[in-house]
């Protein structure tokens, strides 16, 4: 990702308390998280974490359904029973209930980390896609503040619960963000990211729309020809029944997911739907407030995208609509809109933040781990904190506080 993309009107001078101010909130937030770790992803024995997962939990479903796929046993990977014996086989003991939930398409851009054992897989995927993440996320940030900017990306909540669950938010971050850096200069490069992201496509609904508000039509084309590029190998490696099968079956046990609502699973998500049913809303209830918030959110996306010409504020359009107009999203897929938020706690030039929306931005960064713990007691505030988010967002893109970003301004 080119560091280039972005840059700071004027040099800076080093901002010594504002570095401590960075590693004070690194700290705050393990401490923070710290309860959630120990009662859920500590090492236990045997390679398994106190709950009977292994640890790193979700990467099980990265190592081993790649694995499956390519030993000839994709019967096993969309055949829930099937797939717990065999991933309990894979790993040398009884796992408790996990499900492969993404399109065929993913099984091969995943299958590297399906190669070295386990563990050597774990610390690869972590490490590796964290430097991703490091890297698009410090593109934007002028280089006397990198330092402050690596250590409140790495230690974010959404980072850390992203790290200790194994998960892949820190790969989709990279994607969506590098997508839209790169949409101004290198288009192709730009969709061809949007393409990869398709492994995740609940993560991507904002972006065609603005992608077409952009007249980015490059990128658009990009976009749909590696998402059929993937199709079609996925569809010549396993063959057609995997897609089916995702589509059909996966597609509807995550809804009955969604709608069960119960043990952890719903603990971890953070839409606007579980937000309502956290707070003792029914079902239909929650289904309509989810629907009508991604409809405004789009329509306000939209006409603020259209807005501005900001680099910045173009991709916080993105990273702040993308959460709240799906039902299913977890807190470790928040990384995409700490990065952003990171960039705006430290634009400290003359169009910076207000105090107010700068509250706003660190309070969001800081609340993962926070709204994880108000869900376990009923209250589903997640979405207040994504629509405050937004709404900051919108202000900056309408210029009620300022046009233009301060430290970061495209390169010429």
């Amino acid at each position: 990702m080119p560091a280039s993309l972005f840059r700071p009107a004027k040099q800076v001078a080093p901002n010594s308390s504002y570095r401590l101010s960075a590693a004070s909130l690194a700290v705050i937030s393990i401490v923070v998280a710290f309860p959630l770790v120990r009662r859920f992803y500590w090492p236990g024995q045997n390679g398994l974490d106190v709950t009977g997962h292994p640890i790193g939990r979700d990467f099980i479903n990265v190592w081993a359904a790649p694995r499956l796929a390519f030993a000839g046993r994709m019967d096993a990977v969309y055949d829930r029973t099937a797939y717990l014996g065999a991933i309990s086989d894979l790993f040398g003991s009884a796992l408790p209930f996990h499900n492969w939930s993404y399109p065929p398409s993913a099984l091969a851009i995943l299958s590297p980390f399906a190669a070295p054992p386990y563990f050597i897989a774990l610390a690869l995927w972590s490490g590796l896609t964290l430097l991703a993440y490091l890297a698009v996320g410090l593109a934007p940030v002028p280089r006397n503040r990198r330092l402050s900017g690596a250590m409140l990306l790495a230690f974010s909540p959404a980072s850390l619960i992203n790290i200790v669950g194994g998960q892949n938010g820190f790969l989709t971050a990279a994607l969506l963000l590098g997508a839209f850096q790169l949409m101004p200069r290198s288009p192709l490069r730009a969709g061809g990211l949007l393409g990869l992201l398709t492994i995740k496509p609940h993560l991507a609904l904002v972006a065609p729309f603005l992608m077409i508000v952009a007249r980015a039509w490059r990128a658009i084309a990009a976009a749909l020809l590696v998402a059929l590029v993937l199709v079609i190998v996925s569809a010549a490696l396993f063959g057609i029944e995997p897609w089916r099968a995702y589509l059909t079956d996966t597609s509807r046990y995550t809804v009955d997911a969604l709608e069960r609502f119960t043990g952890f699973f719903p603990l971890m998500m953070g839409s606007v739907y579980t937000s309502f049913r956290s707070s003792g809303a029914s079902s239909s209830m929650a289904w309509l407030a989810q629907v009508l918030v991604s409809v405004m959110t789009l329509g306000a996306a939209v006409l603020a995208f259209r807005k501005t010409s900001s680099p910045v504020l173009r991709i916080q359009i993105a990273a702040a609509a993308a959460p709240l107009m799906t039902p299913y999203i977890f807190f470790y897929d928040l990384t995409a809109l700490s990065g952003v938020l990171v960039w705006r706690m430290l634009d400290d030039g003359p169009g910076r933040p207000s105090s107010g929306l700068k509250a706003i931005y660190v309070f969001a960064w800081m609340a993962p781990c926070v709204l994880l713990y108000l869900n376990v007691v009923g209250i589903g505030a997640t979405a207040l904190v994504l629509a405050a988010v937004f709404g900051a967002t919108m202000m900056e893109a309408y210029g009620w506080r300022s046009r233009e970003d301060s430290n970061f301004r495209p390169s010429v």
